[in-house]
């Protein structure tokens, strides 16, 4: 069994119940990595959101177990993998056919309920995604190495992160990078996905000037970082 797979299997109703201790300035990583099931029921995150940030964490773990480069820092990598998109629930489209077909069939039987969260997160947090992790983020009393890799990862800064020393952040953004709506794709597959899937979203962050820049750099740091490992981008599947 993965590292997280158990967060794509279990959606019971008899999710273990933990408390948080939050009488200090940060939460320890890897106190936040045991816990990710109970962050997820609290915040009541929707399964496919779910699988997406913990397919790409256990897609840095591999990277990290082959690992051969500069010294990187594997539980805050694989933390902000797990909680990078825990405000994307307030972009989700569940009034078209396209926006419910990513749907987990589990939500999709409480459409109703899942409407609900959303409209509740925006009313509490904002309508803009970025905005409603780092909120949470604050919230969980995450680290700020942790939220700095979830900020600096996104598709959009790849020319920064490109030509960057930061091994933590080319490590996140690669793997996220890597995960479509059902699981791990090469690149060239997720970004035309990605461009198939926002066709009609003139206002989405990936359909702007510079795409085809980002999607160069993409390719660029995956030979980045397989310069840097045992093994090779088509051994992650």
């Amino acid at each position: 069994m993965c590292m997280f797979e158990f967060i794509q299997t279990s959606h019971s109703n008899d999710i273990r119940r933990m408390s948080f201790e939050y009488d200090c300035d940060f939460m320890n990583s890897i106190d936040l990595i045991n816990n990710i099931e109970q962050i997820y029921s609290d915040y009541k995150i929707p399964i496919n959101l779910r699988n997406h940030m913990t397919t790409a964490a256990n897609l840095s773990k591999t990277i990290i177990d082959n690992w051969s480069g500069q010294q990187i820092n594997k539980d805050n990598i694989i933390l902000s993998l797990l909680l990078h998109d825990l405000g994307n629930i307030v972009k989700f489209d569940l009034e078209t056919e396209t926006g419910l077909k990513l749907i987990d069939p589990i939500d999709l039987k409480d459409i109703d309920g899942l409407k609900q969260i959303r409209k509740e997160f925006i009313e509490k947090y904002d309508d803009d995604d970025h905005i409603v992790t780092n909120k949470i983020l604050d919230e969980l009393k995450v680290n700020e190495r942790v939220k700095k890799i979830v900020k600096k990862h996104v598709f959009n800064n790849n020319e920064d992160t490109l030509k960057s020393l930061d091994w933590d952040v080319k490590i996140a953004a690669y793997s996220d990078q890597r995960i479509g709506p059902y699981g791990i794709l090469s690149l060239e597959d997720r970004f035309n996905e990605l461009k198939k899937r926002y066709a009609n979203r003139d206002h989405a962050r990936v359909n702007n000037s510079k795409i085809d820049l980002f999607i160069d750099c993409a390719f660029k740091i995956e030979k980045q970082i397989f310069a840097n490992t045992k093994i090779k981008p088509e051994d992650i599947k």
